[in-house]
């Protein structure tokens, strides 16, 4: 790449319009990953087997370099989002250095209010799943389990995690926080890319809260039938 074209992509990159399309695309690969977690963890319920046999296969492929390399692939994202996102709330502030006397909200929806409080929900969430189900650093009595098969019991891992009513209730709280993100970031996401438009619009709108009510339902639904016992080791 020649050095004027170094200059216009970094010259984009630092813009405003630069930081949303980061975002937008970074954003596409998180949420596409949120949804296929909360797909394949519907395994749970498929029995200890299943869910074992998935994890299994999955940290096998390539020697469990492909898991390895997908996890940094997706802490790229997440770090290049945060900072996009961070980049243009300062902008906002420094645009508007006083603070309205009062302020109206009119059209702005409770999920783009509250965009950057549940932003650092979400990130205090990931920091604790990690810690809880890929590193062991929470409940690690439950972490080094293996099952007849000898293979990691994932199935039990989560079970015995969520009989915990503490761990259970801040799973769900942490959800919804997650789901109102995705309300609003979803939809924001689309207008960023130019497809929120024409007679689409409308529907295209309602994106967001479809995807962020189905992840807020799937994911939800493992620490409640954990603790109201419908699934129990």
């Amino acid at each position: 790449m020649s050095a004027p074209s170094n200059l216009a992509a970094r010259g984009l990159l630092n813009s405003t319009i630069g930081a949303k399309i980061v975002m937008a695309l970074t954003g596409f690969v998180l949420v596409g990953f949120v949804v296929q977690h909360m797909v394949a963890n519907l395994q749970l319920y498929a029995g200890p087997d299943a869910l074992n046999s998935y994890a299994a296969g999955l940290k096998g492929l390539g020697g469990g370099s492909v898991v390895w390399l997908g996890r940094a692939f997706l802490l790229a994202c997440l770090g290049l989002h945060v900072a996009a996102a961070i980049k243009l709330g300062n902008r906002n502030r420094a645009a508007r250095p006083a603070r309205y006397a009062v302020q109206r909200f009119r059209q702005t929806t409770y999920a783009a209010r509250f965009m950057l409080l549940t932003g650092f929900v979400v990130l205090f969430f990931i920091a604790y799943h990690i810690a809880h189900f890929t590193v062991g650093v929470v409940q690690p009595e439950s972490f080094s389990v293996v099952d007849a098969a000898g293979r990691h019991d994932v199935w039990r891992m989560v079970v015995a995690g969520f009989r915990d009513p503490l761990t259970a209730t801040l799973y769900v709280i942490a959800n919804v926080a997650v789901a109102v993100h995705l309300s609003h970031s979803v939809t924001s996401m689309f207008a960023t890319l130019g497809l929120s438009v024409g007679r689409y619009k409308p529907m295209i709108e309602r994106i967001g809260p479809a995807v962020a009510l189905v992840v807020l339902l799937g994911n939800i639904s493992f620490p409640l039938t954990v603790l109201l016992g419908l699934v129990h080791l």
